[in-house]
């Protein structure tokens, strides 16, 4: 083996022409380990003579012998040019499988001039090859960049792609759909050729792209159309491509891109689109769909120019159909309608199994005004799970107790105590904020504080505040804390009244007993029912209206 190795490195370093014919008879021996060292030594050497002996053995050499010969690119450019024009069958086989196993695109333009040659006997065949090296080109461009290989993707695309045009004109109209193809492929949105067929579609071979952009299954071409709804100027013919298709497969695609929650440039372009072929394929076309693309099916039908009835329809079934994700979604979009039929919708989803969606559904039921959705809101902010609770705060956010202390004077006294109660059962933090308004500075803020407490039927959880009342400096804010504490039947209640028998002010004083002498005489079932929320909605009402909020 030393002496084998020897003598081919000497075949392939020796200036001497008449190495390779003997490598070449070399590369057909019956051992394979001699056909290896022969097919390396003749990489070393550049001889058309070589190449194009390598390429009349295409079809013939095994898989470790085209390897060996992939791991050299460009060693067979010349061989595949002059097989390009060859008039023999097999060697134009040979030079198309070779060009696209060695991934040689600097022919690519050179089986593009192929195809519009009608002198070649072999155009189809060069065409056919043209949309394989296409092919594998768009792969490369797509994946993430090997900064092994020396040659830049975008490099190679933008060298083949001003052959690959003129070709488009000039082939045959035989040859000119897989033409089609493989520009589509690699010419990429903003490829000035391509934007002006789209555009302006004027000629046949504008037609063509067109055509082949509404019927292709190709996945990297609807990559292509795909990509243009991220176009802020998506091209109308563009546009109604993607309303006219109704295949499944670009369908699935389409609405994984758009999915749950869609840029606003691709927002924008649906808007723009007022008609959705797919709808005729009904219900059972959404129920083909995985959950991820009945989320992008929903988000098209609501934010589309459609018609807005046939647009709650899908919303609608996938409300009551998809899954627990689709159904997050759907309600979410409810918010686009404005029908009597979707407020059905959004008080469903209220009481959906899903608490998000419930939470969802929560700030529709107020922006909409729905019947029953304040009480189905007061329900869920009582719910044991957070998300829920938080979602109907929020939709009640008018509901906090900054608003209601500065409307508090205005109101009356049956609004203050109904919207009263609603504010401690809405702002978590309502309690703590009448506490410190107990110990403010201000008198009138510690009166006010007062009759909020009375209001909002706090005594009991503010308890202690309202006792420090009674030892306040002002005589008449003690004389409203006697009474106001009195209201509270608990044995602290009793304790803090005797400690008052002994104030200074002598009203102080009546008042304080006249309250324990009640309160031992009071029967327990006695006693002021608990208020309603019968009222809240004129409450709501006066609210709203002197509220800035």
């Amino acid at each position: 083996m030393h002496g084998l190795d020897v003598t081919f490195a000497t075949l392939a370093q020796t200036e001497n022409n008449a190495a390779v014919p003997l490598l070449l008879r070399a590369i057909d021996s019956s051992q394979r380990n001699i056909r290896e060292l022969a097919f390396r030594a003749l990489l070393h050497r550049k001889s058309l003579e070589a190449e194009l002996a390598v390429l009349r053995r295409w079809h013939l050499l095994p898989e470790h012998a085209r390897q060996i010969i992939t791991e050299k690119p460009g060693w067979l450019s010349d061989g595949i040019r002059k097989g390009i024009v060859c008039n023999e069958e097999q060697l134009h086989a040979n030079t198309c499988a070779a060009a696209v196993d060695t991934l040689d695109y600097d022919s690519m333009p050179h089986f593009c001039e192929a195809t519009a040659d009608r002198a070649n006997l072999f155009g189809a065949a060069s065409a056919h090859t043209v949309l394989r090296l296409a092919e594998c080109l768009h792969e490369l461009l797509n994946a993430p960049r090997d900064y092994r290989e020396r040659r830049d993707p975008q490099s190679i695309r933008a060298f083949v792609l001003p052959s690959l045009e003129r070709a488009l004109y000039n082939a045959s109209p035989d040859h000119r759909p897989e033409l089609v193809e493989a520009f589509l492929l690699i010419a990429g949105r903003e490829n000035a050729g391509l934007k002006r067929m789209v555009e302006q579609p004027n000629d046949k071979i504008s037609e063509l792209v067109l055509s082949m952009l509404e019927t292709t299954s190709r996945a990297g071409i609807i990559h292509y159309l795909l990509s243009c709804l991220d176009d802020p100027f998506m091209p109308q013919s563009i546009r109604s491509i993607c309303c006219r298709r109704t295949d499944i497969s670009f369908l699935r695609q389409l609405f994984r891109r758009i999915g749950r929650d869609p840029t606003k440039t691709i927002r924008n372009n649906i808007r723009k689109m007022d008609k959705c072929g797919w709808l005729v394929r009904g219900p059972g076309l959404l129920e083909a769909l995985t959950e991820a693309e009945q989320a992008g099916a929903a988000t098209w039908a609501a934010f589309s120019g459609m018609d807005r009835d046939a647009a709650l329809e899908v919303v609608a079934y996938l409300v009551r159909n998809g899954g627990v994700m689709t159904r997050r979604t759907a309600v979410g979009l409810l918010s686009e309608f404005d029908v009597p039929a979707a407020d059905e919708l959004i008080l469903l989803a209220a009481h959906d199994e899903d608490p998000q969606v419930r939470a969802l559904a929560a700030p529709l039921l107020r922006q909409h005004k729905i019947a029953g959705g304040m009480q189905r809101l007061l329900e869920m902010v009582d719910s044991a799970n957070e998300m829920e609770q938080e979602a109907a705060r929020q939709a009640l956010e008018e509901f906090r107790f900054a608003n209601f202390l500065e409307v508090f004077d205005s109101l009356s006294e049956a609004a203050r105590v109904t919207t009263g109660m609603l504010v401690k059962r809405v702002d978590r933090t309502a309690l703590k904020q009448l506490s410190d308004e107990c110990q403010a500075k201000e008198r009138s803020r510690r009166r006010r504080a007062l009759e909020i407490i009375v209001a909002m039927q706090a005594i009991s959880e503010l308890h202690w505040d309202v006792s420090q009342l009674l030892h306040d400096e002002d005589e008449f804010l003690r004389v409203d804390a006697v009474r106001a504490i009195a209201k509270s039947d608990i044995p602290e209640t009793r304790a803090a009244l005797r400690t008052v028998l002994s104030d200074p002010s002598p009203l102080v004083r009546q008042v304080a007993e006249e309250a324990l002498a009640k309160l031992s005489f009071r029967n327990p079932n006695d006693g002021s029912p608990m208020p309603t929320f019968e009222g809240l909605p004129n409450a709501l009402g006066r609210w709203t209206e002197s509220s800035p909020h």
